[in-house]
C-alpha cells in the first residue's frame, strides 16, 4: 500500500450537500527521497500525484530557509492525476509545495539531489553489527523495498538483521565531503554465498552452507532460485536509469573456509560467479553501474583470511570488472563483536568500516567525476557532443546540460564567401586531449533568447579552458572567443576577447549607451597569454538590478581585475556564439580569435569564491603542471589548506562518469 502525503482543503462554503472539499495527493517524490545527480549538477525529480476539483497544479521547490522557489512547474491534470519531471539543482533538503487552483495544497518537507549508493552482500553489509548507528548530519536517507524513504538510522530498511551497519557513518562522511544529501539502498542478506545471488537457473557443482535460496537438480548439480537477484535488481531498477552512483559489495565470508569443505567455493569459481553477477546485473538494469568489491573473508580469530577468496576479489579489480573496495579483513581485535571474538563489527568497528569505504569511494568519486556547482546552463566539452564532417571539421557542438535552453552550437555559411570556411577543427593536443581549434571561425546557438538572463540581473559566471595562437589582423584588439552581443542598437550581452598581443579581457555590455569602452561597456583586462600554453579563464558578473561587479579570473580563484557597472533589466542580447560574437553574420571571422578551446561553461548565477576555485581547478586537471611551472597555480591555496577544504565543502557537485564501466 502506497504511503502518500495528503492535505484536505475545506472550501469554507457550506451547502445542502455538505462541505466542499479539494484534495491533493503527492505520490512522488516521497519525503526524504534522494535523486542521483547527473554530470550537469542536476537531478530529474519525478512529480506525480492525484488531484480533484481543480484545473491545474503548481509545484514549487524551495531551499531550506528560503522563501523564493528554486524551481517552479505548472501541471495540467489528466483524469484526476498529474505527472511531470522537474530538473532540480543538486542540493537539499528542498521543500516541495504543491498547490491546486482551488487552494488545496500539500508539502513534502525533504527532497534531495545528491549521491545514491546501493549496498549488497552478506551480514556485514546489512544490520548485523553490535551497535546501531545514527546519521548525525540528518542528510542521509534510506529507501525500503516499497520505495519509502526515511532518515538512515539503523537498522537499515530492506536489509537483514536488526542491529548496526556502516551505512550511517559512510553517508555522513560523504555528505561532509561532497556537500549534498546521500541516499542508501540496503539489500544485504546475512550468511549468503555469492551462489545465492546469481540469476535463477545458474548452475554450480556444490551448494552453499545454507540451501534455502538454491535447489538441487536432477543431474546432481545445484542452481540458484534467483530470489536475491530479482530483489536486488528490482530495487536498483526502481531508482531509474543511472539512478545510483555505484553498488558497494561486501561478501565472501560464506564462501570461504567452511566447516564442510565441500561448501567452500574455490577462488576461480568465486571470480567467475562474481563476474557473472555483475554482468547480469548490468544487463538486467540496462546500464553499466560501477561496482565496488571489498576484500572480505574473515570469520573469527584464527580463521581470519582466505587467500583464494581475496585473490578472486582482487582479480575483479585487476580485470576492470569492478573497483577496489576496502580490505575489511584487516579490521580485527576489538573492532569485532563480543570483545573481538565474533565475525560482525562492534560499534568502533562499524565506524572504522565506514571510514574505509569512504576512503575508497570518496577518492574515486573525486577523481572520476567532475566537480560542478549547481546553476550550470552551458557545458561545451571537446570530449563529447561534437559532430564532425570530413577532416574533423565541426558542424555542431552540443550543450551537455540536458534540458537547458540553447542545446546546439552550429556552423553557419551566412556571410562567408566560401561554404564551410567557418568550421573549427576537432583535434587532439600533444597529450592526446580533445580540443577544438579555431582559426577565425565560429559556432552559433540559434536560440535567440537562451542566454538573455545572464545580463538582466541574475548574474552569471563563465569559465573557459583554452590556449591561444598568434592573432591575425582584424578589428584592432577584438579577437573574440565567445559572445552574444546584439547586432544593432546599443549592443547588450557578454563577450570574451584577446587584444592583438593576446592580452585577455572580457566585458558585459548593458545597452544603455554605445561605445568601447565606457561605464556601460567596460573592458575587464588581465595578463598577456603566451602562445600554446593552457589557461583557465573565468568571468563573474554579480546579481542584482543596481550596480554590480564584473571580475576576471586567470588560473586561480582570485580576481585579477574588476569593475562596476549598472544592470539593464530590459537588455535583449542576441544569439550566443563560440569563436565570434554578433551572431557570426557581421563580417564573420573579422573579430574572431585564433586559438583552441577544450571546455566552455556558463553558470546562470555568480558562483561563490570557493565554488569558482573548485571549477577552475577541475578544468585544469591534466594540464596543471604546464601552468604551475609558469604561474604557480593555487599559490594561496597551497599556503592555506583551509581554502582548499572550503572549496571541497562548498556544495561541489560530482558529475559525469568518464565511461560507464568501472575501471
Amino acid at each position: 500500500m502506497k504511503s502518500v502525503l495528503r492535505f484536505v482543503f475545506l472550501a469554507g462554503v457550506c451547502c445542502a450537500a455538505g462541505w466542499l472539499r479539494g484534495e491533493v495527493v503527492v505520490e512522488s517524490p516521497r519525503d526524504y527521497a534522494v535523486v542521483q545527480r547527473d554530470g550537469n549538477g542536476f537531478g530529474t525529480v519525478e512529480l506525480r500525484g492525484r488531484v480533484s476539483g481543480t484545473e491545474a497544479v503548481e509545484a514549487k521547490f524551495f531551499r531550506e530557509g528560503e522563501s523564493e522557489p528554486v524551481v517552479e512547474s505548472r501541471v495540467v491534470p489528466e483524469a484526476d492525476g498529474f505527472g511531470t519531471t522537474v530538473r532540480l539543482p543538486a542540493g537539499g533538503w528542498y521543500r516541495l509545495e504543491v498547490k491546486a487552483k482551488d487552494g488545496a495544497r500539500v508539502e513534502v518537507a525533504h527532497v534531495g539531489v545528491g549521491e545514491v549508493f546501493v549496498v549488497a552482500g552478506q551480514s556485514n553489509s546489512a544490520n548485523h553489527g553490535e551497535e546501531r548507528q545514527r546519521s548525525e548530519s540528518g542528510r542521509v536517507a534510506s529507501c525500503d523495498e516499497g520505495g519509502r524513504w526515511r532518515v538512515a538510522d539503523d537498522p537499515q530498511p530492506g536489509a537483514s538483521g536488526g542491529g548496526g551497519s556502516f551505512l550511517p557513518g559512510f553517508g555522513d562522511a560523504m555528505v561532509r565531503r561532497f556537500g549534498v544529501p546521500v541516499g542508501l539502498v540496503a539489500c544485504g542478506i546475512g550468511a549468503t554465498s555469492v551462489r545465492e545471488w546469481l540469476p535463477e537457473g545458474d548452475v554450480f557443482p556444490n551448494p552453499p552452507t545454507i540451501e534455502g535460496r538454491v535447489r538441487k537438480r536432477e543431474d546432481g548439480q545445484w542452481e540458484s532460485k534467483g530470489e536475491a537477484f530479482r530483489s536486488f535488481t528490482g530495487r536498483v531498477k526502481v531508482l531509474g536509469l543511472r539512478g545510483c552512483r555505484a553498488v558497494l559489495w561486501h561478501q565472501g565470508e560464506s564462501d570461504a573456509n567452511q566447516a564442510d569443505a565441500s561448501r567452500t567455493l574455490p577462488g576461480d569459481l568465486y571470480r567467475a560467479m562474481m563476474g557473472r553477477l555483475i554482468g547480469e546485473t548490468r544487463r538486467e538494469i540496462g546500464w553499466e553501474v560501477p561496482w565496488f568489491v571489498a576484500q572480505v573473508s574473515y570469520h573469527v580469530p584464527g580463521d581470519e583470511v582466505s587467500a583464494e577468496i581475496r585473490a578472486a576479489q582482487a582479480a575483479l579489480w585487476r580485470d576492470g570488472v569492478a573497483l577496489e573496495g576496502p580490505d575489511s579483513d584487516a579490521i580485527k581485535g576489538l573492532m569485532r563483536e563480543n570483545g573481538g571474538k565474533g565475525v560482525h563489527f562492534s560499534g568502533p568497528g562499524l565506524r572504522e568500516h565506514a571510514a574505509r569505504w569512504v576512503e575508497k569511494v570518496g577518492v574515486w568519486l573525486e577523481r572520476e567525476v567532475e566537480v560542478m556547482p549547481g546553476g550550470l546552463v552551458l557545458d561545451l566539452d571537446a570530449r563529447r557532443g561534437v559532430t564532425v564532417v570530413d577532416g574533423g571539421r565541426v558542424v555542431k557542438w552540443r550543450n551537455q546540460v540536458v534540458g537547458s535552453a540553447g542545446q546546439d552550437f552550429v556552423s553557419r555559411d551566412e556571410g562567408r564567401g566560401e561554404a564551410g570556411s567557418g568550421r573549427p577543427t576537432l583535434m587532439k593536443d600533444e597529450m592526446g586531449r580533445a580540443i577544438l581549434d579555431f582559426r577565425q571561425q565560429e559556432l552559433v546557438c540559434m536560440d535567440e533568447d537562451a542566454f538573455d538572463g545572464l545580463v538582466r540581473g541574475g548574474g552569471c559566471t563563465w569559465v573557459a579552458l583554452l590556449r591561444v595562437h598568434e592573432q591575425r589582423e582584424g578589428l584592432k584588439d577584438v579577437n573574440s572567443f565567445f559572445g552574444n552581443l546584439r547586432n544593432e542598437g546599443m549592443y547588450e550581452g557578454v563577450w570574451g576577447c584577446f587584444d592583438d598581443d593576446n592580452t585577455v579581457w572580457w566585458g558585459p555590455r548593458n545597452g544603455l549607451s554605445f561605445g568601447r569602452f565606457d561605464g556601460n561597456n567596460p573592458k575587464v583586462a588581465g595578463p598577456k597569454f603566451e602562445v600554446g600554453r593552457y589557461h583557465v579563464v573565468a568571468g563573474r558578473l554579480g546579481s542584482g538590478t543596481g550596480m554590480v561587479r564584473a571580475e576576471l579570473f586567470v588560473d586561480g580563484g582570485m580576481a585579477v581585475a574588476g569593475v562596476e557597472l549598472p544592470v539593464n533589466a530590459a537588455a535583449n542580447p542576441s544569439r550566443m556564439a563560440i569563436g565570434q560574437e554578433r551572431d557570426a553574420v557581421q563580417h564573420p571571422g573579422h573579430e574572431s580569435f585564433d586559438g583552441q578551446i577544450g571546455r566552455f561553461l556558463i553558470f546562470g548565477r555568480p558562483l561563490g569564491d570557493a565554488e569558482l576555485q573548485g571549477v577552475m581547478e577541475g578544468l585544469m586537471k591534466g594540464v596543471k603542471p604546464v601552468v604551475k611551472e609558469r604561474h604557480g597555480f593555487w599559490p594561496d591555496a597551497a599556503k592555506d589548506g583551509a581554502m582548499r577544504r572550503a572549496a571541497e565543502m562548498a556544495g561541489a557537485i560530482p558529475g559525469v562518469l568518464r565511461g560507464g564501466r568501472a575501471r
